[in-house]
């Protein structure tokens, strides 16, 4: 019986169990969607997690929860001869919290997590503990050193607490994980950190799949972290999880978070946004994603974060939110207090009633679904609500800016503050939103909504955000030129001025930075992008772009063989740990971190450092006699809204690579088995793919290719020379 229920737990697939969970579907998408299988760990661990060891549920908090209970289910197959401590997900998944570690005291809010003021998400003492036994992983023994002690939990309890020593590796791994940038490309978040201690500030751009139940409708949400407080905070978990209005019209709704409303609802899906430049230097990070199909209208949904440096105690985020399609943008942002003081703007009288939804709709009622009006009468859950909850935000006033314009919000109990400097849109709103009411929350926040709107709307939202405590650094902006596919803009400070120009193009997004002391010398240029930067005495220059194709991956080793193409820049293979590779099709795009490079010529081999580009195991059904589809009942349950579509397919033996054009699941009723069906680009031969046997999904195959984005610094040293460092040969391996 004992082996029967091992090897049910590694590699049972398919198998459905009951849920009473309530399924609300409109418009043919599931909320509140229960995986309702039982699914293998071999299989899970695969399908259901991300490979930075992430679970699919989106929230921090909630995957926090799968690294205790996983850890006991370890503990007990291996006192069964089964030790699953040493797969390479299984060890990632004790790494994730550290990653996107802000300040030391925050983790971002995605989805269900945290609260307008705090919250961090880490990993329980005694997991720690018991995987640091049982691995002898350097990075666990040194958590293990630090935890604090925990005895509120069922081993300590039972069993003694063995001590661990700990490691000058796990710490200087420890070290890596929680300083500098970060990116996350498989779950789906960049975070940018700079600074020591007091004086750091850090910023992260959410852009993952979250259609599962704790997420939001928050893509390219931006979070915002300085001097020991979230400046730009999510409103974090709601009130409660049950079913209600305030969650799911507010709470959950795309207005309340730090993006763009697109036509005054909230975001037509959850899928996820596609990287299109990561890249990082001593004193200046950057991450840009595009998600057009966020809204149905939009062509482009793109947004550009760089996270700045002044000096040890200043540095400022540059946000350049791009948006192409429908006939009203609304770039929602807000600081962490209920006031603040504008400059260069001035803003009517509160509107005497109502809500920003208009004047005789008042504050929490849904006005945009009248089957939802009613919670008497209403026949579908307050979580397929659409519309855009306009209601939530009171207290309205309205400007109009002649020019660029500041914001700034002040701590009452200390000089920690945040300023905003924005360029000029057809409208400005202020207004008060309320975050979830629980203790440590403000009563309020103070939201501002810079509108643009026409006929096939095109914005360009600009904002200069500044942490600061005592003083403001920055000046003031000033948007130098502008176009469908350009943007210069002026960053005044204390030190001189940043003179920044982003360019948009088929090849790709082209980043520039020039900082002028006092003196208009120039003391730094940053260059990312093929093209030039001014130099004072000269330029930094970029020929090409890093660019090839895919020949075959190694499963084992976690390596990619590229071949480059022949006009490409020559890959510098000792220049290129800390990159970012992105890989892609046109159906598909996907980013991972690179360790090493090995190789010359034109033919070198990508060690991604343990992580794998498998993300689909699934045992066969049923295939097609053209080739052109397969089945399996192996719950995919990541398969809603296109994670899985131009991935490829391999059989059991990854002898034959199969391009997929999209995985569709049945539907979804409790105690049914929900079977996938496979659909391929084309029709193939599949005589290596056998009703019973195992297939595999990967993120990349053989014919896609891969970009790495080329960057360069100059920097004057004191003599009046310049030094030009390519790619990251400045930054820590």
């Amino acid at each position: 019986e004992i082996e029967r229920a091992v090897e049910w737990v590694l590699d049972n697939t398919g198998e459905a169990t009951r849920t009473k969970e309530m399924q609300s579907s409109f418009d043919g998408y599931i909320f509140r969607d229960k995986a309702g299988h039982a699914e293998g760990l071999r299989f899970a661990f695969t399908n259901l997690i991300f490979r930075e060891g992430i679970g699919w549920e989106s929230s921090p908090s909630y995957n926090s929860g799968w690294i205790a209970h996983l850890t006991n289910v370890a503990w007990l197959l291996e006192r069964a001869g089964i030790r699953i401590w040493d797969w390479p997900r299984f060890r990632r998944m004790y790494r994730w919290p550290f990653e996107m570690d802000c300040l030391g005291e925050f983790t971002p809010s995605v989805g269900d997590c945290g609260s307008a003021v705090g919250g961090s998400v880490g990993v329980r003492e005694p997991s720690i503990r018991r995987a640091a036994v049982a691995t002898d992983d350097p990075l666990l023994k040194e958590l293990a050193k630090r935890a604090k002690l925990q005895d509120d939990s069922l081993e300590t309890l039972l069993e003694g607490r063995p001590t661990t020593e700990g490691s000058k590796e796990g710490a200087a791994e420890l070290k890596r994980l929680t300083q500098g940038s970060r990116l996350m490309g498989g779950y789906g978040l960049a975070v940018m950190r700079s600074g020591k201690g007091s004086e750091s500030a850090a910023a992260s751009l959410y852009y993952g799949r979250a259609a599962t139940e704790h997420a939001h409708f928050d893509s390219l949400v931006l979070e915002v972290f300085g001097h020991g407080r979230k400046l730009v905070p999510d409103l974090g978990y709601p009130e409660h999880a049950a079913e209600g209005d305030r969650p799911a019209v507010w709470t959950k709704n795309t207005l309340s978070h730090n993006t763009v409303v697109v036509d005054r609802r909230r975001q037509d899906t959850q899928a996820p946004g596609r990287l299109t430049l990561f890249a990082q230097t001593d004193g200046i990070s950057a991450v840009e994603v595009d998600a057009p199909e966020t809204y149905g209208p939009t062509a482009e949904y793109r947004r550009l974060v760089m996270l700045v440096d002044l000096a040890t105690d200043a540095r400022y985020i540059l946000d350049l939110f791009r948006v192409s399609g429908g006939s009203c943008h609304d770039y929602s942002t807000h600081g962490f207090g209920p006031e603040f003081s504008t400059d260069g703007l001035d803003l009517s009288d509160p509107q005497p009633k109502g809500t920003l939804a208009g004047e005789d709709v008042p504050y929490g009622t849904i006005y945009d679904d009248d089957e939802l009006a009613d919670p008497l009468k209403k026949g579908r859950s307050y979580y397929t609500y659409r519309g855009g909850g306009y209601s939530y935000l009171y207290d309205v006033r309205r400007g109009r800016p002649q020019g660029t314009w500041s914001a700034t919000w002040q701590a009452q109990d200390d000089d920690v503050g945040l300023r905003m400097h924005l360029a000029p849109t057809g409208e400005v709103i202020a207004a008060h939103g309320d975050p979830p009411r629980k203790p440590g929350n403000p009563r309020r926040l103070a939201y501002l909504v810079l509108r643009n709107e026409g006929d096939a709307a095109q914005s360009r939202f600009v904002n200069v955000l500044e942490p600061f405590q005592g003083h403001a650094r920055v000046r003031d902006i000033e948007v130098l030129s502008e176009s469908d596919s350009a943007l210069e803009l002026a960053v005044r400070h204390d030190f001189g001025v940043d003179t920044i120009r982003q360019r948009v193009d088929r090849s790709g997004t082209r980043l520039e930075l020039v900082r002028k002391d006092s003196e208009g010398v120039v003391v730094k240029s940053w260059l990312v992008g093929p093209g030039s930067a001014e130099t004072g005495t000269g330029s930094i220059s970029i020929d090409s772009g890093i660019s090839g194709s895919v020949l075959s991956i190694d499963p084992e080793a976690f390596t990619v063989e590229v071949e480059r193409d022949r006009e490409s820049l020559p890959l510098k293979a000792s220049s290129l740990a800390n990159e970012v590779i992105r890989f892609g099709n046109p159906r598909r795009a996907a980013a991972y971190n690179v360790h090493s490079v090995e190789g010359k010529a034109r033919r070198y081999r990508i060690d991604l450092g343990g992580e794998s580009l498998r993300i689909g195991r699934l045992a066969i059904t049923g295939v097609n006699a053209d080739g052109s589809t397969l089945s399996t009942k192996t719950n995919l349950y990541m398969a809603n809204q296109g994670y899985y579509r131009g991935a490829w397919l391999t059989d059991k033996d990854h002898t034959v690579w199969l391009p997929i054009d999209d995985i569709s699941m049945s539907p979804h009723i409790p105690g049914v088995r929900r079977d996938s069906n496979i659909r391929l680009v084309g029709c193939h031969g599949v005589s290596a793919f056998r009703v019973g046997d195992l297939a595999y999904i990967y993120d990349v195959g053989p014919g896609d290719t891969f970009n790495i984005t080329p960057h360069a610094t100059g920097v004057r040293r004191d003599d009046g020379t310049i030094v030009t460092v390519y790619y990251s040969e400045n930054l820590p391996s």
